[in-house]
């Protein structure tokens, strides 16, 4: 995660923070403490947006494996908005595409989740009534050698 300190003339200072949580639960979690540690000492406005690696229930992942285990799914998240409420944000909600993740498996195998999104606090949506996420396409283009060096495909 990264913190930074927005500000401009004539208005007041708000925190952006760039996320990028880890696929690992144990070190996902140490983040998430993280955030309520920071939301529980400072009150200043804070927009906190990208990808959280957590969804927030079944609604927000699709697959058809029957490796899935629904329970600890649904386990995860509800563990996951907990530390969202004990932070005090919200989502901001999104126009776009709602399915931001896929591990790019073709047929019964593939999952499709919500992983990426953008929270505030209530000073914040305060200070900026109109903002607003946009999550854009994913764009699927497979992974070829030739792609990177054509001057060395195979033949």
């Amino acid at each position: 995660m990264i913190f930074s300190s927005i500000s401009r003339q004539n208005y007041p200072e708000w925190l952006l923070a760039a996320v990028y949580a880890s696929p690992n639960p144990k070190t996902r979690d140490e983040l998430l403490d993280n955030l309520e540690d920071i939301a529980h000492n400072n009150h200043m406005p804070r927009l906190l947006a990208g990808d959280f690696n957590d969804h927030t229930g079944l609604k927000e992942k699709r697959s058809f494996s029957t490796n899935q285990n629904l329970n600890q799914s649904q386990s995860h998240g509800q563990k996951f908005v907990t530390h969202i409420n004990n932070c005090k944000l919200m989502d901001l909600g999104y126009t776009g595409p709602s399915l931001t993740w896929s591990n790019n498996i073709q047929g019964w195998a593939k999952t499709l989740s919500h992983l990426d999104r953008a929270l505030y606090n209530a000073e914040w949506r305060t200070r900026f009534p109109e903002g607003f996420a946009r999550n854009l396409p994913r764009i699927l283009q497979p992974f070829t050698y030739a792609s990177l060096h054509p001057w060395q495909a195979p033949v």
